[in-house]
């Protein structure tokens, strides 16, 4: 495989996984803002943001990861004489 078609790879799981991260983040952002001013927030719309937002943040973590991972794999080994 070419490299510069790695490299774009590579590139687009980081971008993907840093949208997942910033919407995750934002969820659970809301969900303490609407709990903390909205006197009669439900318990149940909270509770999915928050749990919506923490797997959106762990699915962008585990993108990156993946990213991380296939740029080691692109490592060549040492071969010794």
């Amino acid at each position: 495989m070419d490299t510069e078609q790695v490299k774009k790879k590579i590139i687009k799981l980081v971008k993907v996984g840093m949208i997942f991260w910033i919407i995750g983040l934002l969820m659970v952002i809301s969900a303490i803002v609407i709990e903390f001013t909205i006197e009669n927030s439900t318990g149940y719309m909270l509770l999915t943001l928050q749990l919506g937002g923490i797997g959106l943040i762990l699915s962008g973590i585990f993108l990156a990861l993946v990213a991380v991972v296939s740029v080691l794999d692109m490592i060549p080994d040492k071969q010794v004489i």
